[in-house]
């Protein structure tokens, strides 16, 4: 509960870095899919354990969503929009 609140608090470059770090991480992701998906098409498909490592990178979150990853307050229905 404290850590809605204190996003809800927070600056504006704090606000500004938390936008900028989910953008970069969500853009990443895009890229790394797009050129895995390419190669796919222009090689062939790897063995599937490397392709699976390869989706677990792409998909990587950044440190502030891991963190919030554990929060129980998502796990409660109703509880989405916080």
């Amino acid at each position: 509960m404290n850590e809605v609140k204190k996003r809800r608090e927070a600056g504006l470059l704090e606000r500004l870095e938390r936008f900028a770090v989910k953008k970069y991480y969500t853009i990443r992701r895009g890229f790394l899919m797009t050129a895995i998906a390419v190669r796919n098409l222009a090689v062939g498909l790897p063995p599937l354990d490397q392709l699976r490592r390869e989706v677990a990178f792409a998909n990587m979150k950044g440190p502030q969503e891991e963190a919030n990853q554990n929060d129980p307050l998502k796990d409660e229905v109703g509880h989405a929009e916080l």
